[in-house]
C-alpha cells in the first residue's frame, strides 16, 4: 500500500531508500523516522517485537522516560525532511506502538493526519515470520516462532486500538487480503479517505505497485493458545469497522470478550519478558554502527536548509561516501549525496546519483524536482 500511496504522490521525505530480497519493491520507510522510534521504545525498556508490552505498562513507563531530546530531534525531521512537501507519507509499524510519540508534533507541525491501518491475518502474518525466521534464525528470537509472532499480534493491535481512542478521526482500514486480490476496491476507498482527487496517471501507477505474486503466504491455519486468541481478535476487529472506518469506541464492545483473553494471558507472560528486553539490546548493539550512520545523514538535513556553507561541503560530500562504503547500505544515503554534491558544483555527479534514485522505477517528485533544478527543465 505505501507503493500505492507514493504513486499518488504522497512524498516519502529525503530520498533514503532501502530494499531486501524479501521487499525487493522497497521498505518504503524513512529509517530516521525507525531510529527515532527504535530508541524510543530503548528509552521505555522496549523494542518492537515486545509482545509483553500493554498498554498499562506503555503508559507507566512514559512518565519515567525522558524522551525530550528524541522529541526535539523528530520535531526538526519534520521542519527539514518534509518540509517542501505538501502530502506526506509515513509508514513504519512501530507505529502501531509509537503513534502517540507522533501525533503531538504532527499537530505542532500543522500536519493533518488521515490514519489508515492494514489489517492482515494473525495466521498469515505468523507463517510470514516464521518463513524469515527460518532464514536469519539469530534475527528473529522471541518472534521465530508462530505463537511468539501472534502474541505480537495482539500486543500491537491492542496497543493500536488504545490510541484510537485519542483520536479525533477514525481510521481507514484495509484488510490485506483485500489489497492484494481487489486492489482497485481498496484504492477507491484510500482516495475517498485521503480526499484527493488524483490525476489519471497518478491512479494507473498506484493500480501499478501491487503485485500479487509477493502475497506468498495464504490461508493459514489457526494452533496454539496465542494463534486462537489472535485469531478471534482479527475477526471482531473485522465486524468492528463501519464501512472500513474503525473507531476504538466502536471496536471495544465487540472485543470484550478476546480482550479479557488477551489481558489475562499478558498477565501471565509478564514476569517472563526480561529476556526480550535482554534481547532488545543485543539488537541494538548490533545494529549500532547502521544507527550511528542513519543519525550522522542528520547533517544532510541540514543541506536541505543551506545551514552548511557551500565551500565547506567537500568533507561532507566524502564523509557520505564513507558511510555508503562502511555500512553496505547505499540507498540510505543517495538523496544526501546528490543535495551534497549539487550544492558543492559538482552538478554532473549530482545529476547521475539523481538518475540512479529514479532508476529504482519508483516516481520520486523530489527527485524530478532536484533533476529538473539542475537541467534547468521543467518538472
Amino acid at each position: 500500500m505505501a507503493g500505492q500511496l507514493n504513486a499518488l504522490g504522497f512524498s516519502l521525505g529525503f530520498e533514503i531508500e532501502e530494499r531486501s530480497d524479501e521487499n525487493p519493491k522497497g521498505f518504503f520507510e524513512h529509517p530516521l523516522v525507525r531510529s527515532i522510534n527504535e530508541r524510543a521504545l530503548g528509552q521505555l525498556k522496549s523494542a518492537w517485537f515486545d509482545w509483553s508490552l500493554t498498554p498499562e505498562t506503555l503508559a507507566q513507563r512514559r512518565q519515567g522516560a525522558d524522551l525530550a531530546s528524541l522529541s526535539e530531534e523528530a520535531g526538526s525531521l519534520l521542519a527539514s525532511h518534509f518540509a517542501d512537501h505538501d502530502s506526506l507519507l509515513v509508514k513504519d509499524p512501530r507505529m502501531m506502538r509509537m503513534a502517540w510519540f507522533w501525533g503531538p508534533l504532527f499537530e505542532a507541525a500543522e500536519v493533518t493526519v488521515r490514519d489508515i491501518i492494514i489489517i492482515r491475518s494473525p495466521a498469515e502474518c505468523a507463517a510470514s515470520q516464521v518463513a524469515r525466521a527460518t532464514r536469519k534464525p539469530e534475527f528473529y528470537g522471541s518472534i521465530a516462532t508462530a505463537e511468539g509472532m501472534n502474541a505480537l499480534w495482539c500486543a500491537d493491535h491492542l496497543l493500536m486500538l488504545e490510541h484510537l481512542a485519542t483520536k479525533k478521526r477514525p481510521a481507514l482500514t484495509v484488510l490485506h487480503r483485500e489489497l492484494m486480490t481487489d486492489p482497485d476496491r481498496t484504492l477507491n476507498a484510500i482516495i475517498s479517505h485521503l480526499q484527493i482527487e488524483p490525476d489519471p496517471g497518478r491512479i494507473c501507477a498506484a493500480q501499478a505497485a501491487i503485485d500479487r505474486t509477493l502475497y506468498r503466504q495464504q490461508d493459514r491455519s489457526v494452533d496454539g493458545p496465542w494463534g486462537r486468541v489472535a485469531e478471534e481478535f482479527f475477526l471482531a476487529l473485522q465486524g468492528s469497522a463501519d464501512q472500513n472506518m474503525l473507531t476504538s469506541a466502536s471496536a471495544k464492545p465487540k472485543l470484550r470478550s478476546v480482550l479479557h483473553q488477551l489481558r489475562n494471558m499478558q498477565a501471565i507472560i509478564a514476569p517472563a519478558a526480561d529476556p526480550m528486553h535482554v534481547a532488545a539490546e543485543r539488537e541494538r548493539d548490533r545494529d549500532m554502527a547502521v544507527t550511528a550512520a542513519l543519525m550522522k545523514t542528520l547533517k544532510a538535513i541540514g543541506l536541505a536548509a543551506n545551514r552548511v556553507p557551500a565551500d565547506q561541503l567537500g568533507p561532507v560530500v566524502a564523509e557520505i561516501e564513507t558511510l555508503i562504503s562502511a555500512t553496505g547500505r547505499r540507498g540510505l544515503f543517495l538523496g544526501a549525496l546528490a543535495v551534497a554534491l549539487a550544492r558543492s558544483g559538482r552538478e554532473v555527479e549530482a545529476r547521475s546519483v539523481l538518475e540512479e534514485i529514479l532508476d529504482t522505477g519508483r516516481r520520486n517528485p523530489w527527485a524530478e524536482k532536484q533533476l529538473a533544478r539542475l537541467s534547468d527543465e521543467p518538472v
